[in-house]
């Protein structure tokens, strides 16, 4: 998400995200729920789409040299 908002000024849609993962979209919900519960995502007010973006938590976390996939 960081790469894509850094390159593209703005966040992924969910779609791209459930690509970027190799899921399927439908699949996706849970874990950005999760994400949100343990505060690494925020839901942006007011938009449908690319409404989800990194908390401050979250960027730390991703930027985070001891960060590892599997602790999400």
């Amino acid at each position: 998400m960081v790469s894509y908002f850094d390159e593209h000024g703005e966040w992924p849609s969910h779609r791209q995200m459930a690509v970027a993962l190799d899921i399927n979209s439908s699949n996706l919900s849970p874990y950005l729920n999760l994400l949100e519960a343990k505060g690494l995502l925020a839901k942006i007010a007011g938009k449908y789409r690319r409404n989800r973006a990194l908390t401050d938590l979250g960027r730390q976390f991703v930027t985070d040299q001891e960060w590892q996939p599997r602790l999400l």
